[in-house]
């Protein structure tokens, strides 16, 4: 294992710990399949300029990041790669703040809805569960399952082979906190829930299932 790599497990489940030990840069891998509780933080990791940080799963596993309602903050200074294998995100957002380059996400899952019921139910319909606030950032979700997407016009996002679900064709799947998102590219995906989108540059073999509010 690198040096700066992290190791989140039941022997070393301190996640905050973890995720502060990444400013310079480096991995955090989860050994299992486990829940790992985050307290609210702001930001949960606040990372150098022109250094990549990737938080992933080891293979085969597929760990669980829980929050009560606040966001995984990710602060970026300028430049910096930020990336996401094999996660899942539960009762909180993955919020992006600072002048990052690129965030990446790959087989994750950012619960829609924010967490659900045993009847499956979401829990808050139409809550984002990506917020990228700054301008100018390259986005890439590859495929993943992901609740409403909250994406500054300034900054592009590519979707593949993903699912955005918004809970409620109703209700907003993809903006900019009620102004229009990003660029959108979109390939292979669903999308539930409406797009209000600076521009869609590409959608190609793309279901979109959306209805008027109100």
């Amino acid at each position: 294992i690198n040096p700066a790599t992290q190791i989140v497990s039941a022997a070393a489940p301190d996640l905050q710990a973890a995720l502060s030990a990444l400013a310079g840069g480096g991995v955090l891998e989860f050994s299992d399949s486990r829940s790992y509780a985050l307290a609210a933080a702001s930001p949960h990791l606040d990372i150098a300029a022109n250094q990549r940080v990737e938080l992933r799963a080891a293979n085969g596993q597929r760990p669980c990041i829980q929050m009560n309602g606040d966001a995984l903050h990710i602060n970026a200074a300028q430049g910096a790669v930020i990336e996401l294998n094999g996660l899942m995100l539960l009762g909180g957002a993955l919020r992006i703040t600072g002048q990052p380059q690129s965030v990446t996400l790959r087989h994750c899952t950012l619960v829609p809805g924010l967490a659900r019921s045993r009847e499956n139910e979401a829990s808050q319909p139409g809550a984002a569960m990506l917020i990228v606030v700054p301008d100018d950032v390259e986005i890439s979700i590859d495929r993943c399952i992901s609740g409403s997407l909250q994406v500054a016009n300034g900054s592009s996002v590519s979707i593949q082979h993903s699912i955005i679900d918004a809970c409620d064709p109703r209700l907003p799947a993809f903006d900019a906190a009620g102004n229009p998102g990003g660029t959108l590219t979109i390939e292979n995906s669903t999308v539930i829930g409406r797009v209000h989108a600076q521009e869609i540059a590409r959608a190609s073999n793309v279901i979109f299932v959306a209805q008027a509010a109100g």
